[in-house]
C-alpha cells in the first residue's frame, strides 16, 4: 500500500516537473519568435501597401514605377449596399497585391488580396461596399509585379449612406423600388 501511495505521489511531482519545463521552454520560444519577428520587420522593406500610401493623397489616381499600371474605377461614388468594380490593367501574368485602405487610415483585410493578371494583363476585382466604416473616401490601392518590373497605384472613390446621398439616376433605394 505504501509502494502505491509513493508511486503515485512520485507520478504527480514528475507531471508538475514536466509541465513546468514545458511552461519555461514555451515562454522562452514565444519570446524568441517575437524578437525575431520584429528584427525581421526592422531589417526589410516594407511589403505593405500602405506604408508607402498613407503620405501626399490627392484624390485622383497616382501610379509609380516602371511597369504599365492602369486602375478604372466602376463607380466615383458608391452607396453602402453597391459594388465597386475595379479594373486594373499591366503586364499579362503580373503579380498583383490589392488593399482597400478605410477613410480612417486602416486596412479592411476582408478586402485585401493577391491576385494574378490574365494574358492580356486584365484583372477585374468586385467587391461589396457593406460597411459603415467605409463611408467618406476609401483609397484602392494595387501593386503589380512582372519580373524585375513594379508599379503601385492608387485610387480613391466617394461611399455615401443612402440618406446622405444625392439622386443618382441607377441608384434606388434597396426597399422602396
Amino acid at each position: 500500500m505504501a509502494l502505491g501511495y509513493a508511486l503515485l505521489q512520485y507520478t504527480k511531482m514528475s507531471k508538475s516537473i514536466r509541465n513546468t519545463v514545458f511552461t519555461a521552454a514555451l515562454l522562452a520560444l514565444t519570446g524568441f519568435g517575437v524578437s525575431w519577428n520584429e528584427e525581421v520587420a526592422r531589417q526589410q522593406t516594407p511589403v505593405a501597401i500602405g506604408q508607402s500610401v498613407l503620405a501626399e493623397f490627392s484624390g485622383r489616381e497616382q501610379t509609380t514605377g516602371t511597369l504599365q499600371l492602369e486602375t478604372e474605377l466602376s463607380r466615383d461614388t458608391v452607396l453602402l449596399g453597391q459594388y465597386q468594380v475595379v479594373t486594373i490593367r499591366t503586364a499579362p501574368f503580373a503579380e498583383l497585391d490589392l488593399a482597400l485602405q478605410r477613410p480612417t487610415g486602416e486596412f479592411d483585410t476582408h478586402l485585401t488580396r493577391q491576385a494574378e493578371a490574365d494574358e492580356l494583363g486584365v484583372y477585374r476585382w468586385r467587391f461589396l461596399i457593406n460597411d459603415f466604416e467605409l463611408v467618406g473616401s476609401p483609397i484602392v490601392l494595387v501593386k503589380a509585379g512582372a519580373g524585375d518590373q513594379y508599379a503601385a497605384s492608387r485610387r480613391s472613390f466617394t461611399v455615401q449612406t443612402w440618406s446622405s446621398a444625392e439622386p443618382m439616376e441607377e441608384a434606388r433605394h434597396p426597399i422602396i423600388p
